[in-house]
């Protein structure tokens, strides 16, 4: 009786280890899942976009820029998802030779954490903006806000498109 019940309790412990591992296993899966849905695209559901360009550039000049963009000043809204609903911010850039050489957006946050997001997001991003080449402007995590960054990218497509020469 003695090795009955000494391969019953092998057999307990085996059982027993193999649903720690699938425990774990599965705790890793979604740990990685989470890492990635903080990185610069976020998840599928958060990065897809509702975006209305305003047409026609705030006003605009009529030199080229590195021969694909014509210097002024443009607006248009970027839309993104959040765990909360569709959100969006106006983004304004000014474009010289290609390069932002000013740089704001409006708030359009519905829900008090998206208000939230957009000011953090609003405090930081223009300095990762202002100075540089359009075509290398491309944001991900500003201050805090991940998700605030997808409708700014966002907007930038619909701008490049309106200064496109």
């Amino acid at each position: 009786m003695d090795e009955s019940a000494n391969g019953m309790n092998k057999a307990l412990i085996g059982i027993i280890v193999v649903v720690v591992l699938v425990a774990v296993s599965t705790a890793v899966v979604v740990v990685a899942g989470n890492v990635q849905e903080d990185s610069a695209s976020g998840p599928a559901s958060e990065t897809i976009s509702n975006s209305q360009s305003t047409g026609a550039p705030a006003s605009s000049g009529t030199n080229q820029s590195n021969g694909s963009y014509k210097d002024g000043s443009y607006t248009a809204n970027g839309g993104y998802i959040t765990p909360g609903g569709s959100e969006s911010i106006d983004v304004t850039l000014t474009l010289s030779d290609g390069v932002v050489t000013a740089a704001s957006i409006e708030q359009n946050a519905i829900t008090n954490e998206a208000k939230q997001f957009q000011s953090q997001f609003e405090s930081g991003f223009e300095s990762e903006v202002v100075g540089k080449n359009i075509d290398e402007v491309n944001l991900s995590r500003v201050a805090g806000s991940s998700l605030t960054p997808v409708g700014f990218n966002d907007a930038i497509q619909d701008i490049k498109a309106d200064a496109r020469a």
